[in-house]
């Protein structure tokens, strides 16, 4: 996912991880954790079918699949269907970024899975839909002051309602795991602001990649009990 410039070696690890993610959540066999596995699957499945639907729309205007990941960016700025493009790509990694309001999943998958488990979703899981927006959504290329002020909006809610419902919790990995929503709304208002702001987004990047690393480093120890 992180060093392939080829579109079908990089977005058939997500895939993967989709499904493997399962398996992680379910492992107790507890009927709570199968319901978290039910929800995740149900949300992955919809992510899957709108990134491929992405995707499709790419390959049809560009009349090839195999396209280099250095091109995709531009390819897309250019399209017609620029706009369905991008919210399709936005919508599909919300779902592994744990956006409000498809951040269902997440409580419910940290406090089932093992603490090993639990590290690896918020440390990796959650990050690859960072990942996912970075190397698809043409950033720094065109534009879209729109678009942006959705993810700022949409950024901003999950900030302020992971903060509010998670100082609510008792569970302590339901706590880490609103926190992880409030903290990765931050990240989905920064990319809001990368996209309204191309000019910004040399200084977004690194922003955005220090924030993350953080996020990783600091949630990890919290899952083990």
């Amino acid at each position: 996912m992180t060093t392939s410039n080829a579109l079908p070696p990089t977005i058939t690890p997500y895939s993967l991880m989709a499904f493997a993610t399962y398996g992680l959540i379910v492992h107790e066999g507890s009927s709570e954790a199968r319901r978290a596995g039910r929800i995740y699957m149900t949300l992955a499945i919809v992510g899957e079918v709108l990134l491929l639907s992405a995707l499709w729309l790419i390959a049809d205007a560009s009349g090839e699949f195999n396209i280099a990941l250095t091109d995709l960016a531009a390819r897309i700025a250019e399209m017609p269907q620029r706009d369905l493009v991008v919210g399709l790509v936005l919508a599909s990694f919300a779902v592994k970024m744990g956006s409000v309001p498809l951040h269902i999943w997440l409580p419910a998958s940290y406090r089932c899975a093992p603490a090993p488990a639990s590290a690896a979703l918020g440390g990796i899981v959650i990050k690859a839909g960072l990942l996912g927006w970075l190397r698809f959504l043409p950033l720094g290329q065109v534009a879209l002051p729109a678009v942006g002020e959705i993810c700022i909006a949409v950024g901003m809610l999950s900030a302020f309602y992971g903060a509010l419902v998670g100082a609510l919790q008792e569970r302590p990995k339901t706590v880490v795991a609103y926190s992880s929503i409030s903290q990765m709304g931050l990240l989905t208002a920064l990319l809001g602001i990368a996209l309204a702001a191309p000019d910004m987004w040399p200084l977004l990047l690194n922003l955005m990649l220090l924030f993350s690393l953080h996020h990783g480093i600091a949630k990890a120890p919290y899952f083990w009990e």
